[in-house]
């Protein structure tokens, strides 16, 4: 449902305009999950996991939206909340990391989001394991850093060493996180794969 709150709110803003009635709809159903927000608060508390996954979205939204102070203020709660209930090695707590470091980067806080990115990175690897599909999405956002500073070696490194067992899995055993990851690097590598035997 949220999904498609926010595809018809890109759709209308771009097309009718943000004053435009459909718009202002979209934009008082979100109103309405802020409201479920501060109920789920109210009721059952900040950690509370239907409350810790609103907000999440709400940072997502907020992130969509460019509002990159506002996604940044959620997703720092939501990674408080996440390290507070699950542990600070939990796969919810890495992914919270990675979502913020991902908006500092966007904010040019390049220092603070690459020691987030990079502890989130490490501590999935020693964890979770190499072949847990967080872990996968750690270390794909990482080469990715790696590339987008022209750190190609490094970037290489990653998809060859952490990566490259992906392409030798079959897609039907593999998440579906880790079989888009598969999909971009295989063609970021222009890798053929043959059919499973």
């Amino acid at each position: 449902m949220i999904q498609t709150l926010l595809a018809a709110l890109g759709t209308n803003n771009d097309r009718l305009g943000p004053d435009h009635p459909r718009t202002l709809a979209v934009v008082h159903e979100l109103g309405l999950l802020d409201r479920t927000l501060d109920r789920l608060t109210s009721s059952f508390g900040v950690d509370h996991p239907a409350r810790v996954d609103l907000l999440h979205t709400l940072g997502e939204i907020m992130l969509g939206q460019g509002q990159l102070e506002q996604a940044e203020v959620i997703f720092r709660e939501v990674l408080e909340c996440d390290v507070r209930c699950a542990g600070p090695n939990h796969a919810s707590s890495l992914e919270a990391k990675a979502d913020l470091a991902a908006v500092l980067f966007e904010l040019g806080h390049e220092a603070e989001a690459d020691s987030l990115e990079r502890e989130a990175c490490d501590d999935a690897r020693r964890h979770l394991g190499l072949g847990h599909s967080v872990t996968t999405f750690l270390v794909w956002n990482r080469a990715l850093t790696f590339e987008r500073r022209g750190d190609l070696a490094s970037a290489r490194m990653l998809f060859a060493n952490e990566l490259a067992w992906l392409l030798t899995q079959d897609p039907a055993d593999l998440e579906p996180g880790q079989n888009s990851i598969r999909t971009m690097l295989a063609e970021r590598l222009r890798w053929d794969t043959a059919p499973v035997c």
